[in-house]
């Protein structure tokens, strides 16, 4: 055997060895996750998750408690599909042997609830989050058949709209949840103390309960949701006198207001 090929065997022993070496290296191994930016993610869940990523081997071959294997961007994938409200999971691997997770979750704009659950909604009306049963109450004026939710905050600690409807497994559609959103926000500069919505599928008329205990109907589907808002402004202002004296005001037809 040659001198030349001597050394490149050598070389490649030595290689291999070294290879070895480091998957194994207790120098190398992970010693601290560090988790910033969770809200309503519990970080000890997240752990869970990332302690059995690393339980796994990258390539069927390297452990992925070596810092210098670990596969982060698998790890954030399995966060993001574990805790739907996970909008983005960056990791940073340090010469520390630490993994540091920084968690960014979706904006919270709305709940959705059915009868017996609840869901936060995200920015585009996906559902982020269940809610626990500890928040729901029992809604007095449905005898007890129907579930509210009150006082349930955001980060921003403002009240969310709550829409309910009957059935809640499918997602919201884009106009419902557009109509809902925009009713949140325009309805109290008009001092219209909002409760609650309720979309009735089958008369596709949707409700805005209010703390005064009359109601608000309007069309998502007709023309242009801001007109049926001002002509609400327009007849609390010009024709009732008195908001206890009403049960509704029905919006939903063009260039008439009706109310009771």
């Amino acid at each position: 055997m040659s001198l030349k090929i001597r050394f490149f065997a050598a070389l490649a022993i030595i290689i291999f060895g070294l290879g070895i070496g480091l998957q194994f290296s207790p120098l190398l191994a992970i010693q601290n996750i560090e988790i910033a930016g969770t809200g309503d993610t519990p970080q000890e869940e997240i752990r869970a998750v990332l302690r059995e990523e690393t339980s796994k081997r990258r390539l069927l071959i390297f452990p992925q408690t070596n810092i210098a294997f670990f596969d982060a961007r698998s790890a954030s994938a399995k966060l993001r599909e574990r805790f739907p409200i996970i909008a983005e999971a960056n990791m940073e691997r340090t010469l520390a042997r630490t993994v540091r997770v920084r968690i960014r979750e979706h904006t919270k704009t709305m709940i959705l609830a059915g009868l017996t659950e609840a869901h936060y909604l995200g920015e585009g009306g996906e559902r982020i989050a269940a809610i626990s049963e500890e928040f729901f109450i029992y809604d007095e004026t449905a005898s007890g058949t129907k579930r509210l939710i009150t006082d349930i905050r955001d980060d921003a600690k403002k009240q969310l709209p709550v829409l309910f409807l009957s059935e809640t497994k499918g997602e919201v559609s884009a106009p419902l949840f557009a109509a809902v959103k925009l009713l949140g926000v325009e309805l109290p500069k008009r001092a219209v103390p909002v409760t609650a919505f309720v979309y009735e599928t089958t008369e596709g008329k949707l409700i805005a309960k209010t703390g005064e205990g009359w109601s608000a109907y309007f069309d998502p589907a007709r023309g242009n949701l801001s007109d049926q808002v001002e002509g609400l402004a327009a007849v609390l202002s010009q024709e009732i006198k008195d908001r206890k004296s009403i049960s509704y005001i029905d919006l939903r037809f063009e260039n008439r207001v009706y109310f009771k």
